[in-house]
């Protein structure tokens, strides 16, 4: 799914600010790349994990007119975690890997580090306990150090569900974000 937003001159004003400037394509370009700039630093201060260093990557301004411009994410789960909402197995979009279960990180050391169980491989010190939860059955997925000895330890890793809610976690340039980039890329070009 890729997340797209346009900054539209539909109102007269902008239209004749942009005409100021010589070109109203000029100014909505200005304001687009500076709209994106911030949606990258937003995704990037978001931490150190993967997924929002590649949502940064992603983020760029695709289209200019004269009349608009579009800043555009095709980064899977971008839209997603713009929005929020629930995440089912097996996944149905780009990217779904036709996993029965979801793997949710529940261990500090697998959560911080945004690797996903297939990262651990498929060592023969990893186990599977099950349990239930409001009826439904779903396993911890974890490993297991000392195997055999006195001080064997099970340490879960990853919760293994059906289907998570997830909150929407924005990166996205607030609008009144958008209308100070769109002020400040003004008085540049015009001051300029």
């Amino acid at each position: 799914m890729s997340l797209i937003f346009t900054i539209t001159s539909d109102f007269r004003e902008a239209e004749e600010l942009g005409r100021r400037l010589g070109s109203p394509k000029r100014f909505l370009d200005a304001w687009a790349q500076g709209v994106a700039k911030q949606a990258r630093e937003n995704a990037r201060a978001k931490g150190g994990r993967k997924f929002w260093h590649d949502v940064a990557k992603a983020t760029q301004v695709t289209s200019v007119s004269d009349t608009q411009a579009t800043v555009g994410c095709n980064y899977a789960g971008a839209a997603f975690k713009e929005t929020g909402g629930t995440i089912s197995a097996p996944g149905k979009g780009p990217g779904a890997k036709g996993s029965k279960f979801l793997a949710i990180p529940i261990d500090a050391a697998a959560r911080a580090s945004g690797n996903g169980p297939e990262y651990y491989g498929r060592s023969f010190d990893m186990m599977f306990i099950p349990y239930y939860r409001n009826g439904e059955k779903r396993f911890l997925m974890g490993k297991v150090t000392n195997k055999g000895k006195k001080n064997e330890k099970f340490t879960a890793l990853f919760a293994l569900v059906k289907s998570v809610t997830q909150k929407a976690d924005p990166w996205l340039p607030t609008e009144a974000r958008i209308a100070e980039i769109g002020t400040r890329e003004f008085m540049k070009l015009f001051r300029g």
